[in-house]
């Protein structure tokens, strides 16, 4: 990042700050309680703390690690996108999952339904054709019932 870069980047940040500021989505310290006050410089300490350790660090990390070559770096990039990817296709793979388990489930309930609604069909139309049929013992009062009239 050139100089002019940064400058242009510091000033866009401090108009993003302003406007926040006066959206009073961002508080300032005047406007904080005593206790978040508190709260607030707890956590300064610390990041600050954690801040002068890792600068402590650098060098004796820079000093025992053999120089980086750029295609190891582009090579991180590519492993961190292709994580992050595989994440949103298992997480897709996952959600179609559920989903087709749940179609599924609605199928075989349909089909248990329309398996119920043919049986009683195929029954009611046995019944229809069994009265259809002559017995002779029907035959004979349908005989009867002639001759007396």
């Amino acid at each position: 990042m050139t100089p002019e870069q940064r400058e242009m980047k510091r000033l866009k940040d401090r108009e993003y700050y302003q406007r926040k500021k006066v959206e009073n989505k961002v508080k300032t310290v005047s406007d904080m309680t005593e206790r978040q006050k508190r709260k607030q410089k707890k956590s300064w300490r610390k990041n600050s703390q954690k801040y002068r350790q890792t600068k402590k660090m650098l060098p004796n990390i820079l000093s025992n690690s053999p120089p980086d070559s750029e295609n190891e770096i582009e090579i991180d990039n590519r492993l961190s996108r292709k994580r992050s990817g595989r994440k949103l296709v298992k997480k897709d793979k996952a959600q179609a999952y559920r989903t087709v388990k749940k179609q599924r489930d609605k199928i075989q309930k349909m089909q248990r339904i329309i398996d119920k609604k043919i049986e009683i069909c195929e029954k009611n139309y046995r019944e229809t054709e069994d009265a259809k049929k002559e017995y002779p013992k029907r035959m004979l009062t349908r005989l009867l019932a002639k001759l007396m009239n």
